[in-house]
């Protein structure tokens, strides 16, 4: 049973991860952390988020484990990291098939998110404050899927975004200012493992 949580909550996890393309900016402008908080029809998963311009690192806690996915796009790479084990496993973003794919886009101009190129069919549908940030709130079309998004006036991110087929992400107490470099690097003294090494650890048949 246990087994199958864990599994569940990783599905979830790697469908939501796909939604995530509109946070990894070649330019993001500004340093922040926030919570995150991400949902669809498998169940939800919240945790931590920090960007360093085009860095993100992410924290979860999945079946009781934490784990980070920190992701590099101007150096293709996503590390999953497994901090109790001290192990991590190397990818390059642009090799991931699936659920699991994440591509790249540009930054997000809440005047006008078409402009950068990155997504199309823009529909502009309002102005809103989500979460303490003005939005300007936007629907449009990203690796064919349609997308709205509140995209923060400021943080020129989206604030929330929802899928359609309902899947959400959302940032919640979001904390402005630098963050700490080494935030977005693989701790010293941690094995590098394969996907097989991997699933193994999290009890996970067939991860391999």
């Amino acid at each position: 049973m246990r087994e199958a949580n864990v599994g569940a909550r990783m599905a979830l996890l790697l469908l939501l991860l796909m939604g995530m393309s509109v946070f990894l900016q070649a330019q993001a402008p500004t340093q922040f952390k926030a919570d995150m908080q991400m949902q669809n029809s498998q169940g939800a998963v919240s945790g931590k988020m920090y960007f360093n311009g085009a860095k993100v690192r992410m924290e979860m806690a999945l079946g009781g484990a934490n784990q980070i996915i920190l992701v590099d796009p101007a150096n293709n790479v996503l590390d999953t990291i497994m901090p109790q084990q001290k192990v991590y496993m190397e990818s390059p973003i642009d090799a991931q098939q699936g659920p699991m794919r994440i591509p790249r886009v540009g930054p997000l101009n809440p005047a006008d998110p078409c402009s950068g190129g990155t997504v199309s069919d823009c529909e502009h549908l309002g102005t809103e404050t989500v979460n303490g940030y003005a939005t300007e709130k936007w629907a449009y079309t990203s690796d064919g899927e349609r997308i709205t998004s509140w995209i923060g006036t400021t943080l020129r991110i989206p604030i929330k975004t929802v899928g359609e087929d309902g899947s959400t992400v959302e940032f919640r107490n979001i904390a402005e200012g630098a963050q700490a470099a080494n935030l977005f690097v693989v701790p010293s003294g941690y094995q590098k493992i394969d996907m097989g090494g991997m699933g193994a650890m999290m009890g996970m048949p067939g991860m391999g």
